[in-house]
């Protein structure tokens, strides 16, 4: 299939240039949505509220994440609308889940690292 790629986790000691694999990835891996998170999600969120989806701003990873969650949640019929990104008066690791004046927010913040 043209439209398939080829993604490899590769180390590369002493390299002196060139290119070790079609894609590589520096660090920890990013996140998806599992089973565990999806049922989270079902139990926590109410279907008749809005659901707001926040990823901390500049984190690309969160922000993928985030943007994950938000079509997970449209497929399923609730109503969230896109992504946001915000800034936050201290770090944010990991997933929230809160009520604020009625709505819900996810805030998706930094990968929890380890």
């Amino acid at each position: 299939m043209a439209d398939e790629k080829n993604i490899f986790n590769v180390t590369s000691n002493h390299q002196a240039g060139g290119i070790t694999a079609g894609q590589v990835f520096v660090g920890q891996a990013g996140r998806h949505l599992d089973d565990r998170w999806r049922r989270q999600l079902r139990e926590a969120l109410p279907r008749d509220k809005k659901i707001n989806v926040i990823a901390v701003l500049g984190d690309g990873e969160a922000f993928q994440f985030a943007n994950e969650v938000m079509q997970y949640l449209k497929t399923e019929g609730y109503d969230a609308g896109g992504v946001n990104q915000a800034v936050f008066s201290g770090p944010v690791t990991g997933q929230q889940i809160r009520e604020v004046k009625g709505e819900f927010e996810i805030v998706i913040g930094t990968a929890k690292m380890g």
